[in-house]
């Protein structure tokens, strides 16, 4: 700014161009971010609209699916020996995840 009152303007170009391309970066990937959102909404509103979409996600993922619902009724058979593990809440946890 000072440099701009004492008419410096060959200075005071320089630093504005510093502090542009400095801020540049942060405008671009907030900008981005939110396209990239904007993209994401859309193919989930594509796919939940579509009922071919929807029927091929979910028979092309069924093999992990039923893995792990079976996995969880494992577990949650031996439930009342195991409750007291923190690796039964965590699996049961990543497990609960995945499916939802």
């Amino acid at each position: 700014m000072q440099e701009y009152k004492q008419e410096l303007y060959s200075e005071a170009g320089i630093s504005t161009y510093r502090v542009l391309k400095s801020i540049d970066p942060i405008v671009f990937s907030c900008y981005y971010t939110v396209f990239e959102y904007y993209l994401a909404m859309g193919l989930y509103v594509g796919t939940l609209t579509s009922w071919n979409k929807l029927l091929y996600n979910l028979t092309h993922n069924m093999g992990p699916i039923y893995d792990m619902i079976e996995e969880f009724v494992h577990r949650m058979m031996d439930a009342k020996n195991e409750w007291k593990r923190s690796f039964f809440w965590e699996r049961s946890g990543k497990i609960l995840g995945s499916l939802f």
